[in-house]
């Protein structure tokens, strides 16, 4: 496969694409591409009850995405995220301004909603360019270049034989262990 053009790519390319804000309302875990997917739209709500973080170098992969350095406000924390797979709760992930806000978990739809419909109250026009601008500042800071080579690695961690610890962890998903493999792969 070409580097820049799996699903994760595609998705950015969709969302990016679209004339409109994009708002995430998160709730539970968001852990992976579920916080990759998050963080590619424009604006995140998040429950108080929600966690966000990158674990799949605990599988012997990489994050679906590098959206960290684009998104999070502390580099030195994206990096502990991705080098340990650990998580954030919704209030660290405010601090280090990788989400919009943190509401009560009941009311995190209800918040998304609001801040839609004072999204459509602004002209429109203004809109677009503006989610246009931001874009276009993102790639201008290598945003897009680095999803690419991104990508390249991934998919060499991802392809890669004759790692005992990767090798371990396929055979314990083949054979249905996944408490087992959990339990290894958290090590």
């Amino acid at each position: 496969r070409v580097p820049g053009t799996g699903r994760a790519s595609g998705m950015r390319r969709r969302l990016g694409e679209r004339p409109v804000p994009a708002i995430a309302a998160v709730r539970g875990y968001a852990l992976g591409a579920g916080a990759n997917l998050a963080w590619l739209c424009d604006i995140v709500v998040a429950g108080s009850g929600a966690s966000f973080g990158e674990p799949e170098i605990k599988h012997l992969a990489l994050s679906p995405m590098l959206l960290l350095p684009w998104m999070a406000g502390n580099q030195k924390l994206a990096n502990l995220l991705y080098f340990t797979g650990s998580r954030l709760t919704a209030d660290e992930a405010l601090a280090a301004g990788m989400v919009a806000r943190v509401v009560p978990d009941g009311k995190v739809l209800d918040e998304a909603r609001s801040v839609a419909s004072q999204i459509a109250q602004l002209p429109p026009f203004g809109v677009r360019l503006m989610k246009q601008s931001l874009r276009a500042g993102y790639d201008a800071m290598g945003f897009r270049v680095a999803q690419e080579a991104h990508r390249a690695r991934d998919e060499l961690a991802l392809g890669a034989h004759g790692i005992p610890e990767r090798e371990h962890l396929a055979s314990l998903l083949a054979a249905g262990e996944m408490g087992r493999f959990l339990t290894e792969r958290g090590r």
